[in-house]
């Protein structure tokens, strides 16, 4: 069974955690309207999936699995 993105993302952030990272995931995959039956979106492209601070200092984190390509916003 292949792992998915999301289990991906919270192995990783659970990792900077016991390394003593604050890490914070951002959800850009918005909020679903069922009588639409649609996603409602409620972030912006081209933001990072996980944000690690530490010693002041900031880490943006994508993931993305070998099989997806990532897209490129703001050309």
């Amino acid at each position: 069974m292949q792992t998915s993105e999301k289990e991906l993302q919270k192995s990783i952030k659970e990792y900077l955690e016991a390394k003593g990272y604050l890490v914070v995931k951002f959800n850009s995959v918005g909020i679903y309207n069922r009588q639409r039956d649609q996603y409602i979106p409620v972030g912006r492209k081209g933001i990072s999936d996980l944000f690690a601070f530490k010693n002041g200092k900031v880490y943006a984190i994508e993931v993305k699995l070998k099989s997806r390509t990532p897209i490129v916003t703001g050309k």
